[in-house]
């Protein structure tokens, strides 16, 4: 393998010409998405570091089959050309190595719960944070997902094996380098806390750790489900009860208030779930038309019967202070993790077909989580011979192009925030030897397994411990107590279990690596159907002028008697987004069917936009258990969206844009740009009438007022 300078001008034609086909197709995302460059950095800037570095140099003996070049333009942006898709991945991984060693190995040990070994001895609380994460079993989930692709005899599943192979070949050749010539990139300050020397050689199964780990931060939200139930149970049973003293009893009802669903930007990009109503001759995994009419639709409301637990306040506030209120990778702080654990800062994305924006199909991202030192993102542009050009950006530690164009189809995302997880209240009792928890009517055994936390410094191995997690077979892991590095045995008759979709074997890579090669926005929906968690809304265009939207993702199909709470005539009823009832009467029944998993192919506005909040409006009237009824199951998504004025503002914007004529990259510019809050006018009628009641309580303070209270959730 050959890294080039950017000044060096290969001698094979075929690269020269392949190298100007790849640029002039990294013109269209640079401008349209504004994130595969870094500008503002001078080239000097962008080299300081690596002018040590001898940035000509050829690697032999390491299984290369062809020459591959890798050239580096002057914002730093590596551009890999290589004959086969084997070189290709071997070269991405050298080069990620060269820039993100450290970073890599950080996020792979935070995924599979192994930081302690290098901070647990100069920070506890590291060790804390090593025991919530083995409790979802990230690694072994990834060790299981590489052994079911290494014995499939399909050639697109043997194709990614040795991709993961060969990435992993890159990076232990760059770490070999780096320690025959004295550590000479790793800057002074990283290595006064991180050494290479205790850098264990990479593996496909670490890249597949990194991959389950960002769609698992993306995706899984027990902390916001536990907060929910704790303050709606601490309101009710401080306000709601009759003979509450007149001051609590002039808030009665509180909860209610507080619990709000609608969002204070109203804007969707469907206006219901799909295919439900009418048939919009699409679904999101790109399958065949349905018929014209849904017979097994309806509205009926589902069953109020089943009613919610009253959770002990204690066990809800003791499981929560267990969860990391703020994820860190030890000295290093976060460098990236922090993004990966908390994406809540949202993201935007918008298209606009060709008729609306003179003949071409636009897209436009802006990805925002939180701006790290390195980031999360890696732009990178990749070219096979014969086989695919990607440009766009990736996640260090995982081969292919994440977000980006292969020159037919572009694609971008943001998080989906659907509600995949639900924690379910267990009634335990002894069983035997052990313990088991109460089941449809019978009793069912707990399982256990157990994790040994290595605790180092820098990696020398200072102590170890053993923890014993349990686990209910039909739902998934018992929510720990974790206190002082240890896990506290449980104790009472109450315990908490989580059901994630997450819990499975899963095959993120296998949807990249197709999507990276699909030749329209059609094969880029079949690509997305091993992307069955870490919803994320994909938005995508092609070069034959097709706009497309897809949230193809595993939703859990409720049963009925899951989604029976409303906040005025039900306050007892079951909800997702509450601790449901372990005893089998709000259980999960299968998965949404795709056809209803919120899609659009070419809208007849001309576009399509979201921003991390409501896709199909199903919360825009406080009360999101009320949709269609499907063979007898509600349609539910979720409630957790962005508060929607990042939507609401870019329609907007786009469709001042439409009116004014087509749509151009100017305006996509502008709209990116755009610094307008929306927050002023949203609040400032409920800021008037707060104030105004409070100078009626300081006017005139023995008045007893009945006060109503509107909560924005900003």
């Amino acid at each position: 393998m050959t890294l080039v300078t950017p000044n060096t001008q290969s001698t094979d034609p075929n690269m020269r010409s392949r190298r100007r086909r790849g640029l002039a197709g990294s013109i269209f995302v640079l401008a349209v998405t504004g994130a595969c460059a870094m500008p503002g950095l001078s080239e000097s800037e962008t080299s300081s570091e690596s002018s040590r570095v001898p940035l000509t140099q050829v690697l032999d003996g390491n299984g290369l089959h062809r020459r591959v070049e890798v050239i580096r333009d002057h914002f730093g942006l590596a551009h890999i050309y290589a004959k086969n898709a084997d070189d290709a991945a071997f070269a991405q991984g050298f080069v990620l190595a060269h820039d993100r060693l450290p970073q890599m190995d950080l996020l792979r040990r935070f995924g599979s719960g192994t930081l302690a070994e290098l901070y647990g001895g100069l920070d506890p609380t590291i060790i804390d944070q090593d025991l919530q994460l083995r409790l979802h079993r990230m690694r072994p989930l990834a060790e299981q997902s590489l052994a079911e692709l290494q014995a499939s005899s399909d050639r697109t599943d043997q194709a990614i094996v040795r991709t993961l192979q060969r990435y992993a070949d890159g990076v232990n050749a760059y770490v070999r380098t780096l320690r025959e010539t004295d550590r000479f990139s790793i800057d002074p300050q990283i290595l006064a806390v991180w050494r290479p020397e205790a850098f264990a050689p990479w593996t496909p199964v670490d890249s597949l750790v990194l991959a389950r780990f960002q769609a698992f931060s993306l995706s899984f939200s027990v902390i916001n489900e536990l907060t929910i139930t704790e303050l709606y149970q601490r309101l009710r049973q401080a306000y709601d009860p009759p003979g509450r003293p007149p001051e609590m009893a002039a808030r009665r009802n509180i909860a209610r208030d507080l619990l709000r669903l609608a969002p204070v930007g109203q804007d969707s990009p469907l206006d219901g779930f799909p295919n439900v109503s009418y048939d919009t001759g699409s679904r999101s995994d790109g399958g065949h038309r349905f018929p014209r009419r849904n017979g097994a639709a309806s509205l009926v409301a589902p069953p109020s019967g089943s009613q919610r637990p009253n959770v002990p306040l204690e066990l809800l506030s003791a499981v929560s202070n267990s969860l990391p209120s703020g994820l860190r990778t030890g000295p290093l702080g976060a460098p990236g993790a922090a993004s990966l654990m908390a994406p809540w800062a949202g993201s935007n994305t918008w298209a606009v077909s060709p008729r609306k924006a003179g003949g071409k199909a636009l897209l436009a991202a802006d990805q925002h989580l939180q701006l790290t030192n390195p980031s999360i993102f890696y732009p990178l542009h990749v070219s096979i011979e014969h086989d695919t050009e990607a440009l766009g950006i990736t996640f260090p530690g995982i081969p292919g192009v994440i977000l980006g164009t292969n020159g037919d189809v572009a694609w971008s995302s943001t998080v989906a925030y659907f509600d995949v997880n639900d924690i379910y209240m267990e009634q335990v009792a002894p069983c035997g030897a052990g313990s088991c928890v109460a089941f449809q009517g019978g009793q069912v055994p707990v399982e256990t397994w157990n994790e040994t936390i290595k605790i180092g410094v820098l990696g020398q191995i200072v102590d170890q411990r053993t923890v014993t997690y349990e686990r209910v077979p039909h739902h998934g892991p018992i929510l720990p107590i974790i206190r002082d590095g240890n896990v506290v045995p449980r104790t009472g008759p109450a315990a908490l279990s989580v059901r994630f979709t997450g819990y499975s074997p899963s095959y993120e890579f296998r949807a990249i690596w197709n999507l990276m090669r699909a030749r329209d926005v059609h094969q880029a929906f079949r690509s997305l159907r091993d992307f069955t968690f870490g919803g994320q809304n994909w938005t995508m265009i092609d070069n034959r002028g097709n706009i497309a939207w897809t949230t193809n993702v595993e939703i859990p199909q409720r049963a009925a008697n899951a989604t029976t709470w409303n906040a005025a005539t039900n306050p007892n009823g079951n909800a997702p987004f509450f601790v449901l009832p372990g005893d089998g009467s709000a259980e999960w029944e299968g998965r949404m069917s795709s056809r209803y998993v919120p899609h659009s192919i070419n809208p007849r506005s001309g576009y399509l936009a979201n921003a991390n909040s409501d896709p199909v409006g199903a919360t825009f009237d406080d009360d999101a258990l009320n949709e269609d009824l499907v063979d007898g199951r509600p349609l539910y998504a979720g409630v957790g969206y962005a508060p929607g004025l990042r939507l609401e503002r870019i329609a907007s914007l786009l469709e001042g844009a439409m009116t004014r004529g087509r749509v151009t990259l100017t305006d996509f510019a502008a709209i990116q740009h755009d610094s307008k809050s929306t927050v002023g006018g949203k609040l400032a009628r409920g800021l008037a009438d707060a104030l105004a009641l409070s100078l009626i309580h300081i006017s005139e303070p023995t008045r007893r007022t009945p006060i109503s209270y509107a909560v924005f959730c900003l």
